[in-house]
């Protein structure tokens, strides 16, 4: 994994560089030490940028109000923030003494940032404040790794976090080291995905490396499980609902087999029982049914299920006659006359 971020125009089409990148490599400077003329028995180490990661970028998130801005989370145990058009690092935070995996701007607040680290441990911070309130920033410890953090749009004092354990944890931000509002064990494996509906309140999806996704209603801070899905793209990394008015229901999950999956959410007849989807059962009929069993499908060899399918048929079909191995007077033609002269003469053999 690199140290450096990549940032590019998704309006350009067939870009051969990105138009912007954050940290990594200095090109030019590991070129010119390694034009010394020196011989080097070990291999030269990279020159980073100045303001660059040391280790692996693991997180990222861009501001929701200041579009030149971004926050990014690594292995070197540091949160930094970028100006994208200046490739330039503003701040670097080092309040997490571990792995930092998730970070996520404030909804509302433009300087308040969420993170969540391999310390267990999940910090809120103003990013204008100086580096030793960093070091007393508010936390909230977990029972496990942080995977992923995410701000509850309609409830923005209240902040989710998923861990390596498989479970979902509430906190509010007003209350520093104060135990969790609830807790969900969502899942058997690490919970990889967190989504929370922007247009759709209480409307909550975990994803997880046990290749599944879950729904649920928190609101009110009463939980209650909604549906779930296996997925067909192997362990699930990531999930997101969609923004847009009219499209809320609608959710994206990537995962382990590089393949992204679009699920339709209002087709769950619990979803549309407990959400006001605006969809009813005629919408969907039919749909949720052949969708489940398709993704419920194994096989042992490579073939489609409608190829398998085909094939039982046919071969429970009796063997017709092509109509070129027939002679004009419908009789069998040569071909078939010699096959049955062969076998006749193996069975003589035989005997």
């Amino acid at each position: 994994m690199d140290t450096e971020i990549e940032v590019w125009d998704l309006d350009c089409i067939d870009n051969m560089e990105p138009v912007a990148v954050l940290g990594g490599e200095d090109l030019e400077a590991s070129v010119g030490a390694a034009g010394t003329g020196k011989k080097k028995k070990k291999k030269a180490k990279k020159t980073l940028r100045e303001g660059s990661h040391s280790d692996a970028v693991l997180g990222m998130c861009w501001h929701h109000l200041q579009r030149n801005i971004i926050a990014s989370a690594s292995a070197d145990h540091t949160v930094k923030i970028w100006d994208v058009p200046q490739e330039k690092c503003l701040h670097t935070l080092s309040h997490h003494k571990d792995k930092v995996q998730a970070v996520q701007w404030h909804p509302t607040e433009a300087a308040v940032l969420l993170t969540g680290s391999f310390d267990k441990n999940a910090s809120v911070l103003d990013v204008r404040a100086t580096a030793a309130d960093w070091k007393a920033a508010g936390k909230w410890a977990v029972s496990s790794d942080i995977e992923n953090v995410v701000w509850d749009p309609f409830n923005t004092h209240q902040f989710l976090v998923s861990t390596d354990d498989g479970n979902v944890f509430c906190h509010d931000a007003r209350k520093q080291g104060q135990g969790p509002l609830f807790t969900i064990g969502a899942h058997t494996e690490a919970c990889t995905g967190l989504a929370l509906s922007t247009q759709v309140p209480g409307l909550l999806a975990t994803a997880s490396l046990d290749k599944t996704v879950k729904l649920w209603d928190i609101k009110g801070g009463k939980v209650a499980y909604v549906d779930s899905k296996p997925m067909e793209i192997g362990q699930v990394f990531c999930a997101s609902f969609c923004t847009e008015r009219g499209s809320e229901y609608i959710l994206a999950a990537g995962g382990k087999d590089s393949k992204v999956l679009i699920w339709d959410t209002a087709s769950s007849a619990a979803v549309r029982a407990r959400f006001p989807t605006g969809k009813s059962d005629e919408d969907y009929l039919g749909v949720e049914d052949l969708e489940m069993d398709k993704m419920n499908i194994t096989r042992d060899d490579d073939r489609d299920s409608d190829d398998s399918a085909t094939d039982s048929e046919e071969e429970k079909k009796p063997r017709s006659v092509k109509k070129e191995e027939l002679d004009d007077d419908g009789e069998e033609g040569p071909s078939q006359a010699q096959a049955k002269t062969v076998k006749k003469k193996k069975k003589k053999a035989k005997k």
